[in-house]
């Protein structure tokens, strides 16, 4: 019966010491999204362009399903929620990896414009994705360009090594 007591009492500080710590980091986070920030001349707290890039992928997303690519599709509530996640991972996640500390302005910009071409662009990979002929094409002509992008690079360096021996044209 001791054991009992004991476990009980490991119980209660395993409980007591998960809310403390739970308590402090709502702490933490609260005085990290409360910093102030400097835009238009105004001090605005961090959560305000925290809730701007959210809504700003939401408008991206209604934005998103008025072009003709995602009009051609189905459920429009399944591709504004897919338009809404690609702009918030774009801001929140892919942003990041790029910049250590991006500043807001670029993350609002990015929440838009990801949530807008970054949705018409995943689905045009789809697109590509599932027709072969459409896929067979697309690869024809990233060839080609590839092709003629290293023959003005060939060409570009074959007239400097040229410059460079000769003295230039005359």
């Amino acid at each position: 019966m001791p054991h009992n007591y004991f476990a009980a009492s490991q119980v209660a500080k395993g409980i007591l010491f998960t809310a403390t710590g739970a308590a402090a980091s709502a702490v933490s986070l609260g005085a990290q999204l409360n910093q102030t920030y400097a835009f238009l001349y105004l001090q605005l707290p961090l959560w305000y362009f925290y809730i701007a890039m959210v809504v700003l992928s939401f408008i991206g997303a209604f934005w998103a399903l008025f072009t003709d690519t995602m009009q051609s599709r189905g459920n429009p509530v399944l591709k504004a929620l897919v338009a809404v996640t690609v702009g918030l991972v774009s801001s929140f996640v892919v942003l990041p990896m790029f910049a250590a500390q991006p500043p807001v302005e670029v993350m609002l910009g990015v929440s838009l414009a990801g949530s807008f071409s970054g949705t018409v662009l995943l689905f045009l990979i789809a697109d590509v994705l599932n027709d072969d002929k459409l896929k067979r094409d697309v690869v024809t002509v990233l060839k080609m360009g590839v092709l003629e992008a290293v023959t003005i690079v060939v060409d570009r360096f074959k007239s400097i090594v040229k410059a460079i021996f000769k003295g230039g044209d005359k």
